[in-house]
């Protein structure tokens, strides 16, 4: 599986500690993500990061577009993340592209990429 590297739009996360400087990776963005990031930026004019709000308000915020979307699961950021490297997965995203886009060591995408088979049914 192969994937092109691309210089279009993206997004780099950061930390402030210099213990997660490990985790930071810069994520591909589509051209439809700048349309609705240029409207949020108008209308709660963030100063030094996307989101500043607390991990928590963040949880409430994504359980009410469930609510609103009428899912019959609970929908949670770990599910956002395992369906969006889901779907990276069977788009042919190269395996590593993957584990840099989640943010994760080579050791511990190991396990990551056995439930990854999982969720894809290749594995029992």
């Amino acid at each position: 599986m192969t994937s092109k590297q691309k210089n279009g739009p993206h997004v780099f996360i950061r930390y402030a500690s210099p213990a997660n400087r490990y985790k930071e990776r810069k994520i591909e963005l589509n051209e439809d993500w700048i349309t609705a990031y240029k409207e949020y930026l108008a209308q709660y004019r963030p100063a030094d990061q996307v989101f500043a709000w607390s991990p928590r308000r963040l949880e409430y915020l994504l359980e009410d577009i469930g609510t609103e979307a009428n899912l019959t699961k609970h929908l949670s950021f770990d599910m956002c993340r395992w369906t969006c490297a889901l779907r990276d997965y069977q788009a042919g995203m190269e395996v590593d592209t993957i584990r840099q886009k989640l943010g994760v060591s080579k050791i511990q995408w190991r396990e990551l990429f056995i439930k990854l088979k999982q969720l894809n049914g290749e594995i029992k």
